[in-house]
């Protein structure tokens, strides 16, 4: 039990890291691609690089968070 408990408080602050980066992402974006800043849209070019990276490493995450879990199970 107690290995359990300790894994969800590891688990909580690794959660809270994702969502309050994520947030900060989310308004930093909104902030710089504010239609009052830019009224005619921005070019982007999508990189495929990015792609991998944020396909990866949520997949990386969830099998490290998976392993500890599937120990205590």
């Amino acid at each position: 039990m107690e290995g359990i408990i300790r894994f969800h408080h590891d688990l909580m602050g690794i959660l809270v890291f994702i969502v309050i980066f994520v947030g900060y992402l989310l308004f930093r974006f909104l902030y710089i691609f504010s239609e009052h800043k830019h009224e005619k849209a921005i070019p982007v070019v999508h990189g495929s690089v990015i792609e991998v990276v944020w396909t990866v490493l949520p997949a990386l995450l969830l099998m490290g968070i998976a392993v500890p879990s599937f120990a205590l199970l």
